[in-house]
């Protein structure tokens, strides 16, 4: 803490700490309280609405700091929810988290082939392959829309999306979910050695890292306890000296 900012701090009065945040009253605001106070006073000649001024703009400054306390902790929130994730994915690599039972399409496939495949299954999004060489990728919404604009007669290859970025199985899990964020979150197809071997999915990786996050906190195992064995009792000799004289 410099000269400046300990001056001014000289001169606040700390309320406490509210969401890990040092909160302080500067002495300069309880003179804007009494000011409005009093120009309130003079102009109504009323104490009362002197009071109500001040307890007004009290009430407006303790808003607008539980307001800016709510934007603190929501910030926190999520910094602490993405910390944690990356600390859940540490390690791991697309194959860990990619989807490998899916359905592709050619580009020569209708789109009436496609809501098929969409009914038939619980996949959304479809790769599109030509001689096992991804070519496209065919989204859940294009897929709607190009329905209400061509039906499903139109093909393919006319309406899936010919720009995408493809992710290595053999990929660090983090960076493919920074490349996934500047793809907008859509489904990101996965080769390997130049063939398709799987899909990233926004609800593949949400699931596994439900998964991680699960197994990290599971409590650990009990220690185990080597069974107790029985000892047969002894009966002790209450006559020694008759077993002696026989």
């Amino acid at each position: 803490m410099n000269a400046t900012t300990k001056s001014s701090f000289d001169w606040s009065l700390h309320l406490g700490r509210w969401l890990g945040i040092d909160v302080y009253l500067h002495l300069t605001f309880l003179l804007l309280l009494a000011f409005i106070g009093l120009s309130h006073g003079i102009a109504t000649r009323s104490a009362e609405a002197a009071l109500g001024g001040v307890m007004f703009f009290a009430g407006l400054f303790v808003c607008v700091l539980l307001l800016i306390a709510l934007f603190v902790w929501i910030g926190a929130t999520q910094e602490a929810a993405a910390a944690q994730m990356k600390s859940s994915f540490a390690g791991a690599t697309v194959r860990d988290a990619m989807l490998t039972d899916f359905r592709a399409l050619s580009p020569q496939d209708s789109l009436g082939d496609a809501t098929k495949l969409l009914l038939a299954g619980s996949q959304t999004d479809f790769p599109v392959a030509d001689g096992g060489r991804v070519v496209g990728i065919l989204d859940h919404a294009a897929l709607f829309q190009a329905l209400r604009e061509r039906g499903d007669r139109a093909q393919v290859g006319d309406v899936m999306r010919s720009e995408f970025v493809t992710l290595r199985a053999d990929q660090s899990l983090d960076e493919a979910l920074a490349e996934a964020r500047a793809e907008g979150g859509l489904t990101m197809a996965v080769t390997e050695d130049e063939r398709l071997v799987g899909l990233l999915t926004p609800e593949n990786v949400g699931e596994f890292f439900m998964i991680r996050r699960a197994l990290a906190n599971r409590p650990p195992p009990r220690p185990r306890v080597p069974p107790v064995m029985a000892v047969p009792p002894v009966i002790a000799d209450l006559y020694p000296s008759r077993k002696r004289a026989t």
